[in-house]
């Protein structure tokens, strides 16, 4: 079984790097490090890796998948590895060794570089207005300001989207409220979806500590700052901001209670943890009521969830809640919050929300790119986000190895399900427009943290 677990491993790692297009970002980085190619340019395709390329774009989830398979099998191998579940959280020793402020010093450098990689391009307004503006923004906006003044979704318009979507930038517009929306109040709205970035930075660069220390916090932050294409979002009117920013609410509420679910790391372990599964299972309902596409990290904690629990039957002297126990916290969680977001629109245009959120989703004809291994190859069209693709895929090769040598994956186990289940939903949604790369980046973000385990 370990002979199989490790070609399962090898065989998804590679598949990875693959699709992130590690080598060839690699080799023009370092091109572009001698002043040998512009920056701006495109990535340049290596035919010797053509058809390599094309065996995993073709099916972009198998080596994901490959992996996930293979931990499982290396945990059946491994029985007793299990007393290393946690390592990757920082030691306390490393805790008190720290100065107290280098923390909050760290997350408001980045903070402050993030802010302003994103609103160079967005100050002052009159200036602001006028960059990269895309049509789904009109759209947005409108629809806060619509429901400002008592026009809703579903009942009084067609709306695609689930109902969060409606009220996301609504506290923009009513900052500057004026009947049929003003300059002031788009720009508003742009400066709330920076500010929504900036809070889902803090989220990453805290769950990145969990992970794997104040360095994994560090260098996923640093990524996400960075990121070109998620900057160029962000300073955008568009769900994706609000989206992300409940999944990685709900991970980082997720991973606080996970010590307490394994036979792991028990210190500093929460007294609640019923209560924190429904407070996760609420934030991720609000990622997947935000944009569809949210429900990835919703399924990728229950997934996780249930995993530990088939995991916990093999340990009968450990003591934690049993796996109906969480699963109804989770549950709970969803339940309140669907009800109470959902259920007035539920009262007031039941056939039309079905309608125009599920069946039109359903329905309407593929848009944006269709073919599959386009998709994949869209993530690095261009080289503003190179970094990020290149930190995860050594990252994840770096985990890889962590992983044989502990033989048990910890909380990585969530972000690598987290990443699998955003990639379904990137390459086999009926639309797709480069916009919706964010859906992947925060996770590739979080395993770009996985360089610090070297």
């Amino acid at each position: 079984m370990a002979y199989v677990s490790a070609a399962l491993l090898v065989y998804g790692t590679v598949g990875v790097a693959i699709n992130l297009r590690l080598l060839p970002l690699l080799f023009e980085g370092l091109r572009g490090w001698a002043g040998l190619r512009a920056a701006w340019d495109a990535p340049v395709a290596w035919p010797w890796l053509g058809s390599l390329q094309a065996h995993y774009d073709a099916l972009p989830w198998l080596p994901w998948a490959a992996w996930l398979v293979g931990v499982a099998l290396l945990s059946l191998s491994s029985p007793a590895a299990r007393t290393t579940e946690g390592v990757e959280v920082a030691s306390d020793a490393d805790r008190q060794s720290r100065p107290r402020w280098l923390v909050p010093a760290i997350l408001l450098a980045l903070v402050l570089v993030a802010g302003y990689a994103r609103m160079a391009e967005l100050w002052p307004q009159s200036y602001g207005i006028s960059r990269s503006p895309y049509d789904d923004e009109g759209v947005y906006a409108g629809a806060s300001q619509l429901f400002l003044q008592g026009i809703m979704p579903y009942r009084d318009y067609f709306f695609a989207h689930p109902p969060i979507a409606a009220l996301s930038y609504a506290p923009a517009m009513a900052y500057h409220f004026t009947q049929w929306g003003s300059p002031t109040s788009f720009m508003m709205a742009r400066y709330l979806s920076v500010a929504y970035s900036l809070i889902t930075l803090a989220l990453i660069f805290l769950v990145g500590m969990r992970l794997s220390g104040l360095w994994g916090g560090t260098i996923a932050g640093a990524l996400w700052s960075l990121d070109g294409r998620v900057v160029e979002i962000n300073r955008k009117v568009m769900l994706d901001g609000p989206m992300v920013l409940f999944s990685c609410a709900a991970l980082l509420i997720y991973l606080q209670v996970r010590p307490t679910l394994s036979d792991g790391v028990k210190t500093g372990s929460p007294k609640r943890p019923f209560l924190l599964l429904a407070l996760a299972g609420g934030l991720a309902a609000l990622s997947a009521l935000t944009k569809i596409a949210g429900v990835a990290c919703l399924v990728a904690i229950v997934a996780d969830l249930v995993w530990l629990g088939l995991d916990n039957r093999r340990q009968p002297k450990a003591s934690f809640p049993g796996l109906p126990t969480q699963l109804w916290g989770i549950g709970l969680g969803v339940l309140v919050t669907v009800l109470v977001v959902v259920g007035p629109f539920l009262v007031i245009a039941p056939s039309q929300i079905a309608r125009d959120i599920f069946f039109f989703q359903l329905l309407r004809p593929s848009d944006g790119l269709i073919d599959v291994p386009a998709r994949m190859a869209d993530l690095s069209a261009s080289l503003s986000n190179a970094l990020t693709l290149i930190f995860a895929a050594l990252g994840f090769i770096l985990l890889t190895a962590w992983l044989w040598r502990w033989r048990v994956p910890g909380a990585w186990r969530v972000v690598v399900l987290w990443t699998f289940f955003s990639l379904l939903l990137f390459t086999y949604s009926r639309s797709f427009y480069s916009h919706y790369y964010i859906q992947l980046a925060a996770p590739l973000c979080l395993l770009g943290a996985g360089t610090s385990l070297l």
